[in-house]
């Protein structure tokens, strides 16, 4: 979990020969006939491809190719992988046993006109802990609300669609007011402008600023993880769709701990805590933490409350 970690941090393994871990690395790696790089690697849960195109390359070479697949970068991944055609590229991967899930990733365009209330809105939507949705009869967050609906499909259109029809979100959307000669700001969940939009506008803005905050990398994330808090512990719960987060991540030239931060999560780096303690700490809530000790091992972490000191 501490190689993870540093993973998730620094995007890179650079580096990680010079920490406290690099020996107890080392005697791990010593049992394997793994490289130092493909051991880190597959520590993060990338596996050795028997068969085709893939099976020639390193850990850190498939990290690559995946990173590329993800985000339907053919022409760079037929380049890399020396194949002529492109066609066949999907089903390359599925015989390799991995996810074929991947995204066309987009620009976000927004009017110039609209740029500022959009920000504002989407931020508003996505942080303010105060604003509730009423979903299934149950009064949720509203960015837990639209953490869970906007994984019922990969179509980001379909899925505003869906959103902007719906009754519950509509009630609380912050309503758009004119009012001549003010700031932007928002409060008692009117939003108050200095500019008089139509109805017309005022739809495009409520939908672009769902689009942004729910899906601020252009593409539904949202999917792999479903709720942003599965992001602390996603690489034990489902390590296919962590990769797929971390490709992801490699593909923009980000980081696993950057993309988490954009979910609203906090997802520290544990080097320090580690150096000093030799334990992982993950606070969840401002009363609320997990402590990880030496004595957890990879299978009853998320499980077994022994393994969990709860604080």
């Amino acid at each position: 979990m501490m190689i993870r970690n540093y993973y998730e941090v620094h995007g890179t393994f650079n580096g990680i020969e010079n920490t406290i871990l690099h020996n107890r690395i080392e005697e791990m790696r010593a049992k394997t006939e793994m490289s130092y790089s493909d051991f880190l690697y597959a520590q993060l849960g990338y596996k050795k491809i028997e068969h085709g195109p893939l099976a020639k390359l390193s850990f850190e070479e498939l990290s690559e190719v995946r990173a590329l697949y993800i985000t339907r970068q053919n022409k760079e991944l037929a380049k890399m992988l020396d194949v002529k055609e492109t066609g066949n590229i999907n089903s390359m991967f599925k015989d390799a046993g991995i996810p074929i899930l991947s995204y066309r990733l987009e620009d976000w365009k927004i009017a110039p006109k609209y740029e500022e209330i959009v920000k504002l809105l989407s931020f508003y939507y996505k942080n303010d802990t105060n604003l509730f949705c009423v979903i299934n009869n149950r009064p949720l967050p509203m960015f837990y609300s639209l953490e869970v609906l906007t994984t019922k499909s990969v179509n980001i259109q379909k899925m505003l669609d869906v959103l902007m029809a719906d009754k519950e979100i509509n009630r609380a959307l912050a309503k758009i007011k004119y009012k001549k000669g003010s700031k932007l700001f928002i409060q008692g969940k009117y939003c108050i402008t200095p500019v008089n939009y139509s109805d017309e506008d005022k739809l495009l803005i409520q939908r672009k600023a769902l689009e942004i905050a729910c899906f601020p990398y252009s593409a539904n994330l949202n999917k792999l993880f479903k709720t942003s808090q599965n992001l602390l512990f996603l690489s034990i719960q489902d390590n296919s769709k962590y990769l797929k987060v971390l490709d992801f991540a490699k593909a923009i030239g980000t980081t696993y701990q950057e993309i988490a931060s954009t979910y609203g999560i906090h997802l520290p780096d544990q080097m320090p805590v580690f150096n000093k303690y030799g334990v992982l700490l993950f606070k969840l809530t401002k009363d609320q933490s997990y402590v990880i000790d030496a004595s957890c091992d990879e299978i009853k972490c998320p499980y077994k409350e022994k393994s969990l000191m709860f604080n």
